[in-house]
Protein backbone atom coordinates (compact mmCIF):
# COMPACT_ATOMS: atom_id res chain seq x y z
CA UNK A 1 0.00 0.00 0.00
CA UNK A 2 1.47 3.08 -1.08
CA UNK A 3 0.85 6.78 0.81
CA UNK A 4 -1.32 7.76 -1.47
CA UNK A 5 -3.84 4.80 -1.08
CA UNK A 6 -4.75 6.19 2.37
CA UNK A 7 -8.30 7.37 2.45
CA UNK A 8 -7.43 10.17 4.67
CA UNK A 9 -6.44 12.09 1.30
CA UNK A 10 -9.29 10.83 -0.91
CA UNK A 11 -11.31 15.05 0.32
CA UNK A 12 -8.17 16.29 -0.70
CA UNK A 13 -7.32 16.08 -4.19
CA UNK A 14 -3.94 18.13 -4.45
CA UNK A 15 -2.98 16.85 -1.37
CA UNK A 16 -3.71 13.41 -2.90
CA UNK A 17 -1.70 14.09 -6.13
CA UNK A 18 0.89 15.67 -3.93
CA UNK A 19 1.70 12.35 -2.14
CA UNK A 20 1.07 9.82 -5.32
CA UNK A 21 4.18 12.04 -7.23
CA UNK A 22 6.21 12.62 -4.31
CA UNK A 23 6.11 9.95 -1.22
CA UNK A 24 4.38 7.33 -3.43
CA UNK A 25 7.99 7.61 -5.56
CA UNK A 26 10.08 7.82 -2.50
CA UNK A 27 8.91 4.83 -0.43
CA UNK A 28 9.11 2.80 -3.45
CA UNK A 29 13.01 3.45 -3.48
CA UNK A 30 13.37 2.44 -0.63
CA UNK A 31 11.34 -0.84 -1.30
CA UNK A 32 14.05 -1.25 -3.54
CA UNK A 33 16.72 -0.74 -1.00
CA UNK A 34 15.09 -3.89 1.30
CA UNK A 35 15.64 -5.88 -1.83
CA UNK A 36 19.19 -6.00 -1.29
CA UNK A 37 21.82 -7.28 -0.88
CA UNK A 38 21.70 -9.34 -4.58
CA UNK A 39 25.47 -11.00 -4.16
CA UNK A 40 23.83 -12.83 -6.98
CA UNK A 41 23.93 -10.01 -9.26
CA UNK A 42 27.13 -8.50 -7.96
CA UNK A 43 24.99 -5.85 -5.52
CA UNK A 44 27.00 -7.05 -1.92
CA UNK A 45 25.52 -4.09 -0.27
CA UNK A 46 22.39 -4.02 1.89
CA UNK A 47 21.87 -0.22 1.89
CA UNK A 48 20.59 -0.48 5.69
CA UNK A 49 21.78 3.03 6.40
CA UNK A 50 20.76 4.58 3.62
CA UNK A 51 17.24 2.89 3.86
CA UNK A 52 17.19 4.29 7.45
CA UNK A 53 18.02 7.76 6.10
CA UNK A 54 15.82 8.00 3.52
CA UNK A 55 12.59 6.87 5.80
CA UNK A 56 14.02 9.46 8.72
CA UNK A 57 13.64 11.71 5.93
CA UNK A 58 10.45 10.83 4.92
CA UNK A 59 8.86 10.59 8.12
CA UNK A 60 10.26 14.05 8.78
CA UNK A 61 9.37 16.03 5.41
CA UNK A 62 5.53 13.87 6.47
CA UNK A 63 5.90 15.36 9.79
CA UNK A 64 6.18 18.95 8.47
CA UNK A 65 4.27 18.81 5.17
CA UNK A 66 1.00 16.52 5.88
CA UNK A 67 0.75 15.60 10.25
CA UNK A 68 -1.23 18.84 12.23
CA UNK A 69 0.64 18.49 15.56
CA UNK A 70 -0.99 19.25 18.88
CA UNK A 71 0.33 22.63 18.82
CA UNK A 72 0.74 24.41 15.07
CA UNK A 73 3.47 26.51 16.37
CA UNK A 74 5.70 23.86 17.14
CA UNK A 75 8.90 23.50 15.22
CA UNK A 76 9.53 21.05 13.23
CA UNK A 77 11.39 19.00 15.90
CA UNK A 78 8.78 18.95 17.62
CA UNK A 79 6.43 17.92 14.94
CA UNK A 80 8.75 14.89 14.22
CA UNK A 81 8.95 13.67 17.56
CA UNK A 82 5.17 14.09 18.04
CA UNK A 83 4.49 11.66 14.99
CA UNK A 84 6.49 9.10 16.20
CA UNK A 85 5.89 9.08 19.77
CA UNK A 86 3.46 6.36 20.64
CA UNK A 87 -0.30 7.66 20.62
CA UNK A 88 -3.48 6.41 19.81
CA UNK A 89 -3.78 8.69 17.03
CA UNK A 90 -0.35 7.80 15.78
CA UNK A 91 -1.25 4.15 15.90
CA UNK A 92 -3.34 3.86 12.94
CA UNK A 93 -0.78 5.49 10.56
CA UNK A 94 2.09 3.14 11.96
CA UNK A 95 0.05 0.16 11.52
CA UNK A 96 -0.59 1.07 7.57
CA UNK A 97 3.24 2.20 7.14
CA UNK A 98 4.85 -1.12 8.49
CA UNK A 99 1.87 -3.29 6.40
CA UNK A 100 3.17 -1.34 3.69
CA UNK A 101 6.65 -2.28 4.43
CA UNK A 102 6.40 -5.81 5.36
CA UNK A 103 4.19 -6.20 2.34
CA UNK A 104 7.25 -5.04 0.22
CA UNK A 105 9.26 -7.35 1.75
CA UNK A 106 7.34 -10.03 0.81
CA UNK A 107 6.66 -9.37 -2.40
CA UNK A 108 10.55 -8.67 -3.26
CA UNK A 109 11.23 -11.97 -1.87
CA UNK A 110 8.92 -13.64 -4.03
CA UNK A 111 10.07 -12.00 -7.35
CA UNK A 112 13.70 -12.97 -6.43
CA UNK A 113 13.20 -16.04 -4.86
CA UNK A 114 15.13 -15.17 -1.73
CA UNK A 115 14.26 -16.69 1.63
Amino acid sequence: MLPSHFPEFNGYPHVHNFVARHPDMQFDDVRGMMKLPLPKFGIPAGCNFAAAAALCNLIGGISVVLYTPKDTKSGSGKRFNELVEVTPENIRLRKKLLTYSQRSRSVSAARLSIK
